[in-house]
């Protein structure tokens, strides 16, 4: 008997994958057999042979990619995009099942808080009722069908699916999609196609949540033993209001770090507020954090609502606390202390609702015997500690990392799937990264761009266009040390004066000062 296009196509596929990887795991090429299978069950009537060769050729190739994939992140990750091609969504975003709700794990054109906003009633109700039936739910015109909400009308969206993700019985997440112009948008053949493959994104998102002590943030891609373990901890103490304290160089990987811890704790439906403390000059940082009146002090004009009270109820990020004056620092020891604050001219006690998350780019004992960091304070903020050491001294990192900053790319810039290359990887691998994480996504997202149509990047251009590093070399102890004295270590009014990049100023900083 003859085998169908698609069984036919599904086998040469394999076979040309098994070729590339030398063998294939018994176990992933039975997995993947059992999707050729179920995707050969799907009624033929739900839209044209071709159409269906096309969809069915998509989900074969990434099936394997899915099964590869490290972490829950990296499987929803390839998963969504997956899933937003094949139905043609606009936006979508994949949640999964915790105690006492779900939380979010990858999303496309949509931020965090615009997930959790208040007033996404439609997105809410779809999740809760494809959670509560297990069942797909799909509105052809939601502005028609959820007439009566006013995020619908707001938002304009027309097409709304959620299909919800079970494993043996039970709801283990769910994949949202929308669109705010096309009526009818998410086709019965797609979504058909689409209900066939998902039990395969169970199977693979139950063995990365069941790997979770070893994946403990998604988002934060790592293999290095030593920072897992340290991760294991944090993600334990995520969902207490303990306050954290990250450490490491620029571009290591802290403000992200901080999104995920507050994404991970009972407060990620709040917002999570984030200021860079060498950003803000000191006689402004008081009202920048707690606030001010009409005419508390000279320009001040109209009510305005500072850093602790736009965090309430989420969480507030302190970036770059080392580059705080020691004035500063004592007003927000008194802050977290009392629980309260007051906006600047006004008596009126604003009761704290939040988390603090904190991070400095040198090391806090050092800053502390220097005279940078107020000891009291350390203490008070450094209830979890985690350090991020730099991207060359945990080069594991590298390949997972550029995976996963890839697959962001693509799906940031609307780009056709890509790979690196075994040459590109090699250099990857082989650069020494003193930008950190923050240099590898830009090395990417250019590499992504110039890349040919074939999809693949054949090689990488390193250690070049920084037109910074002459003048980086020429900046001597002496200079340095005068600009940071003169600008009172505000690493934003240091680089301008020397003429280099903030990231710059750090470099200098661990050399000619923390290094004396």
């Amino acid at each position: 008997m003859p085998l169908s296009p698609i069984t036919a196509q599904a086998r040469a596929l394999l076979g040309a994958v098994a070729r590339d990887a030398e063998a294939l795991d018994p176990d992933l090429k039975l997995g993947f057999l059992r999707v050729v299978e179920q995707l050969n069950t799907i009624d033929t009537r739900h839209g044209e042979v071709e159409e269906q060769l096309v969809r069915h050729r998509l989900l074969l190739e990434r099936t394997l990619g899915l099964m590869t994939a490290q972490g829950a992140g990296l499987v929803a990750s390839e998963a969504l995009d997956v899933m937003i091609t094949v139905s043609g969504a606009e936006r979508g975003f994949v949640g999964l099942v915790e105690p006492g709700g779900w939380r979010l794990v990858e999303a496309r054109a949509m931020t965090a808080e615009d997930v959790h906003a208040p007033g996404g009633e439609v997105s809410s109700g779809v999740i809760e009722e494809a959670l509560r039936t297990g069942e797909a739910v799909l509105a052809d015109d939601a502005l028609a069908t959820w007439a009566d909400r006013r995020s619908v009308v707001r938002l304009g969206l027309r097409s709304v699916a959620c299909l919800p993700i079970q494993q043996g019985g039970r709801p283990l997440g769910f994949v949202y999609l929308d669109h705010t112009e096309a009526q009818g948008r998410f086709r019965e053949g797609a979504l058909a196609a689409l209900g066939a493959w998902l039990p395969v994104v169970a199977q693979q998102l139950a063995r990365a949540v069941g790997e979770s002590e070893a994946d403990p943030f998604p988002d934060f891609v790592t293999r290095s033993p030593a920072l897992i373990i340290e991760l294991r901890e944090l993600a334990r103490l995520a969902q207490y209001d303990v306050p954290v304290l990250i450490t490491g160089p620029t571009g290591t990987g802290k403000s992200r770090l901080a999104r995920s811890v507050h994404q991970r704790s009972r407060r990620a439906r709040g917002p999570f507020v984030h200021l860079n403390c060498s950003a803000v000059p000191e006689a402004l940082l008081e009202s920048e954090l707690f606030g001010s009146e009409d005419g508390a002090f000279t320009g001040a004009r109209g009510r305005k609502i500072g850093k602790f009270e736009a965090a309430k109820g989420g969480t507030l990020f302190l970036d770059e606390l080392d580059t705080m004056p020691i004035s500063g620092q004592v007003k927000l020891l008194v802050a977290l202390q009392e629980r309260a604050v007051s906006r600047l001219g006004s008596n009126e006690l604003i009761k704290l609702d939040l988390r603090l998350i904190a991070a400095t780019n040198t090391d806090p004992q050092r800053a502390i015997a220097a005279g940078r960091l107020r000891e009291d304070l350390y203490f008070r903020l450094a209830g979890a500690l985690i350090h991020l050491p730099p991207l060359n001294e945990r080069p594991e990192d590298v390949p997972p990392l550029a995976q996963h900053i890839l697959a962001a790319t693509v799906a940031r810039y609307g780009l056709r799937p890509m790979r690196l290359s075994a040459r590109a990887l090699e250099q990857l691998c082989a650069y020494s990264w003193s930008g950190n994480v923050r240099e590898l996504e830009h090395v990417l997202d250019r590499a992504a761009l110039l890349a040919g149509d074939d999809g693949v990047i054949q090689s990488l251009r390193l250690g070049q266009g920084d037109a910074e590093a002459p003048r980086r070399l020429t900046v001597g102890r002496q200079e340095f040390l005068t600009a940071w004295t003169q600008h009172k270590g505000v690493a934003s009014a240091v680089a301008a004066a020397l003429g280099v990049t903030k990231r710059s100023v750090f470099r200098l900083k661990n050399k000619h000062l923390d290094g004396q």
